[in-house]
C-alpha cells in the first residue's frame, strides 16, 4: 500500500475529494433509486374498472356516461364511453364501488358491490335496454374474480417489525 510520502501532500487531499466525490454521487445515487421505487410502490395500490357499454341488440354505445362511487367515501368518478362503446376509469382507490351507467333513451344500468384490490382491474359490462329514462336495470353483484386483463398479481404483504410490531407494507407482488 502506498503512503502519503510516496506521493507528496498534495495526492493525499486530491484522493481525499476524489473519495468524498465518489461517496457524495453514490449517496445520491441511492436516494433517487428509492425514491423511484417508492413512487411506483404509491401508484399500485389502486385499481380499474373498465368494460363495454351496448344496447339489447349488441350494437355499441359510443356516448355513455358511466359514473362509479366508492361505497365507503363517497366519492364519485364519471366518464364517457368511447367510440367503441368501451370505458375505462383507471386510479379508483381500493374499495367497494357502484357503477351506473345511462344514456339517452335507454334504461340506467346499475352494478352494485363491485370490490376492487390492489392493482386489479373490475371488468363490468352493460347491456342497456331501450326504455324510459326513468326506468332502471339494478344488477347486485361481483365481477369475476378471475384477472382476465393481465398476468400480475397484487396482494398485501404483512411486514413484522425487528420490535415485534405488524407493520402493513402494500408490495405488488410479481410472477
Amino acid at each position: 500500500m502506498f503512503t502519503p510520502d510516496d506521493f507528496g501532500k498534495e495526492s493525499v487531499v486530491y484522493l481525499r475529494k476524489e473519495n468524498r466525490t465518489s461517496f457524495l454521487r453514490l449517496l445520491v445515487l441511492i436516494v433517487l433509486i428509492a425514491a423511484a421505487g417508492l413512487g411506483s410502490l404509491a401508484a399500485q395500490t389502486t385499481g380499474t374498472i373498465l368494460g363495454t357499454l351496448k344496447d339489447q341488440s349488441g350494437a355499441v354505445l359510443p356516448g355513455a356516461e358511466i359514473t362509479v362511487t366508492n361505497i365507503d367515501t363517497g366519492i364519485t368518478r364519471t366518464a364517457t364511453s368511447g367510440a367503441r362503446g368501451e370505458f375505462r376509469i383507471s386510479a379508483l382507490a381500493v374499495g367497494t364501488y357502484d357503477i351506473q351507467a345511462g344514456m339517452t333513451g335507454f334504461q340506467s344500468g346499475v352494478r352494485k358491490g363491485i370490490t376492487l384490490t390492489i392493482g386489479r382491474e373490475a371488468v363490468v359490462d352493460f347491456s342497456l335496454q331501450v326504455g324510459n329514462v326513468t326506468e332502471q336495470v339494478t344488477v347486485t353483484g361481483e365481477a369475476p374474480l378471475i384477472e382476465t386483463t393481465s398476468a400480475v398479481v397484487g396482494g398485501v404483504v404483512l411486514v413484522v417489525g425487528s420490535f415485534g410490531t405488524a407493520a402493513p407494507v402494500l408490495r405488488w407482488l410479481r410472477d
